[in-house]
């Protein structure tokens, strides 16, 4: 498995990490099974949770549903990640991790630090459609800026076959 922790912990083992903690040393954060360590006055980066996921990356898979809310908003991790295919043939043996089928378009997910996941948008959707309105409100509430891709993605979607349109400069508003 590789490691996610910040170089200055990359030197100690597991069980060292695991010690250091218990001391108080360092804090832990992440979703039972693939947690990671960072100093005590880190704050966990959306790279980080996104890297602690590390070990369900394969292609075909998209991390989806409440540990992809907990990728982009961060606080309290849940206790398992789903993990979206679209294979039913294989098994998905791995602690921790829930098995959803289905796929998704192209434009519907996104790649965070060599993760598969969906997009803020999809992931909002998803949490609509699970009837888990609060977690919804709460991804929208906690992304206000729009990301420039998505404006691009938005003006270009209905024109993909004919014209695509060509965005020279987005300016980033605040």
């Amino acid at each position: 498995m590789d490691s996610i922790s910040p170089a200055e912990l990359d030197d100690f083992t597991p069980t060292e990490l695991q010690l250091m903690w218990r001391e108080g040393e360092i804090a832990r954060h992440g979703i039972p099974g693939f947690e990671f360590y960072l100093a005590l006055d880190e704050r966990p980066t959306l790279r980080d949770r996104a890297r602690s996921l590390w070990p369900v990356r394969h292609d075909g898979r998209v991390v989806s549903g409440a540990a992809a809310r907990w990728v982009y908003l961060g606080g309290g991790a849940p206790d398992t990640v789903e993990v979206t295919r679209r294979s039913w043939r294989s098994t998905l043996d791995l602690p921790g991790v829930v098995p959803r089928f289905g796929s998704y378009a192209p434009h519907e997910v996104r790649r965070l630090a060599q993760l598969t996941i969906t997009s803020p948008r999809r992931t909002i959707l998803d949490a609509l459609e699970a009837d888990q309105f609060a977690d919804a409100l709460a991804l929208i509430a906690a992304l206000p800026v729009v990301h420039a891709i998505d404006v691009v993605d938005a003006i270009d979607m209905p024109h993909r076959p004919e014209q695509p349109v060509e965005v020279r400069c987005v300016a980033h508003l605040e």
